[in-house]
């Protein structure tokens, strides 16, 4: 299950955040240095760019260090927590919910940038519809066939 290669336990996540945090830093430092003064969005590109690193470097170390220090007891019950069917339904439930209001926003964002007349990143907000209505329909099937 996903939750369960992605949790905050696990070691390899954190590490592969931790080393995304440090690219994504580099990354954003040095498109900052080559990009002109004057072109003021891709500067706030790689500004954006060093944010998340820092954000992604942080939760990592933070992590890595929580699971590494603290007691084998809570690490237990953490676990348990996780594993328990009742918040594993939860935590399904509020991602359905979260697609749902992300496809709803989409479609409202959709409609104020084309009435603004900025055709396309309203083209390019609908084709990621598109691919969540695609990922939805194939995983649909997929989980159709195993159940």
């Amino acid at each position: 299950m996903l939750c369960k290669i992605l949790g905050k336990d696990n070691p390899v996540f954190n590490l592969i955040l931790i080393i995304a945090g440090v690219v994504a830093i580099a990354f954003g430092i040095w498109y900052s240095y080559i990009t002109p003064e004057d072109v003021h969005h891709l500067q706030m590109l790689a500004g954006m760019f060093t944010g998340m690193g820092s954000a992604f470097l942080a939760i990592g170390v933070l992590n890595t260090l929580r699971c590494h220090f603290g007691s084998a007891e809570k690490r237990k019950q953490r676990e348990i927590e996780r594993n328990d069917e009742r918040n594993v339904q939860i935590t399904r439930y509020a991602m359905s919910w979260a697609a749902f209001g992300s496809v709803l926003f989409s479609a409202v964002l959709i409609f104020v940038l084309t009435a603004l007349n900025h055709i396309l990143p309203s083209m390019l907000i609908l084709a990621g519809v598109y691919v969540e209505l695609i990922i939805f329909l194939v995983a649909y099937k997929i989980l159709e066939k195993k159940m």
